[in-house]
């Protein structure tokens, strides 16, 4: 009788280690609940972004669809982040870059997985690649 509490502490204790085990094996599952959001409005499915900055310096992230920047000024100090591979290395993504602005007519750089990036009211001539952040 008086090994009863010790029993019960063991059993609690060996019960929790099976309930975390046993967590560590289920899924993670994450459910987003949004109201009129079909797959076309996503970026990654094809959709249209409209981006416009703060009114500073500002950082444009794109990846990939199909955006517009409506703000765009170099003059501000802002740049826009490609989260894309443009080459093996930042040397090669920088020379790839190099060579799409220099082959751009207009204000949409196309890029060759089909993204399309307009930059509203720029030359995109007038362009440098320090305007962008590239990755390799």
């Amino acid at each position: 009788m008086r090994d009863l509490p010790l029993t019960a502490a063991s059993f609690w204790f060996l019960l929790g280690l099976g309930a975390v085990t046993h967590a560590a094996d289920r899924p993670n599952i994450l459910f987003i609940v949004a109201d009129d959001l079909g797959y076309g409005e996503l970026g990654c499915f094809g959709g249209k972004d409209v981006l416009t900055g703060g009114g500073g310096a500002d950082t444009f992230q794109f990846g990939s669809g199909t955006v517009t920047v409506t703000d765009f000024s170099t003059v501000q100090g802002d740049n826009i982040e490609l989260f894309m591979s443009l080459g093996a290395t930042h040397a090669d993504a920088v020379t790839a870059l190099d060579a799409l602005i220099a082959a751009t007519t207009g204000d949409t750089l196309s890029f060759s997985d089909g993204g399309k990036l307009t930059l509203t009211n720029v030359d995109v001539h007038s362009l440098h690649t320090s305007d962008f952040i590239v990755h390799p």
